[in-house]
């Protein structure tokens, strides 16, 4: 983590994951950090950065790095659901109409300009977007392995719904959707933590 990034520190280390000191010379696995400091993080050398409000494109490209926008919703501070800034049409429409179901006036204002904010590529405000960077370009690992097993189509587009409660318990969902789809046509159940089933097998036996 670099910079003054409090609440995603004490995240990481609930869920269990061990955190490195800013001054580390251990290339981590994932860097958090602030737009301000994406040269510090690309000298990191960890696997997979997250750049807060989107940092540089071209300075990670340079780096070697795939850079994916994210949309963040209500915010990376709260989050809800993940969405890449690129996802289609009808991608961004289930999203908003269906998964973020507008139940107040501000709400649909909100997510009509969430909508054209994706239609557009641009990022909504601040606090809803990062940059997403990985050596490895392709699609989120859960997904990617999904696609492996499963023989998803390679261009599949996804939305993640992220889970609540304790935080290395959490469940996420994801929605996957054919190119250009307006529904999804598969949804993958991830679990944080090696080997815990217990949530899926009840759910499956009930």
């Amino acid at each position: 983590m670099l910079g003054e990034l409090d609440d995603w520190c004490n995240g990481f280390d609930e869920a269990g994951n061990e955190l490195l000191s800013s001054s580390s010379t251990i290339a981590p696995d994932l860097c958090v950090a602030p737009k301000s400091q994406t040269g510090a993080a690309i000298a990191t050398g960890a696997d997979q950065l997250l750049v807060l409000d989107c940092g540089d494109a071209t300075s990670l490209d340079a780096a070697g790095y795939t850079s994916t926008r994210l949309t963040i919703l209500p915010s990376y501070n709260n989050p809800k659901f993940a969405i890449t800034a690129s996802a289609g049409k009808g991608t961004a429409r289930y999203l908003t109409r269906v998964l973020m179901a507008p139940d107040r006036r501000w709400k649909i204002l909100r997510n009509l300009f969430v909508q054209a904010s994706l239609r557009v590529g641009l990022p909504p405000r601040r606090g809803m977007t990062l940059m997403a960077a990985a050596k490895r370009p392709g699609l989120p690992f859960a997904v990617r392995e999904a696609s492996r097993r499963f023989g998803l189509p390679e261009n599949v587009e996804w939305i993640q719904m992220l889970g609540g409660g304790v935080p290395h318990l959490k469940r996420d969902v994801f929605f996957l959707f054919e190119n250009g789809a307006d529904q999804p046509s598969w949804v993958l159940k991830i679990g944080r933590i090696r080997d815990y089933e217990t949530p899926f097998v009840a759910r499956r036996s009930g």
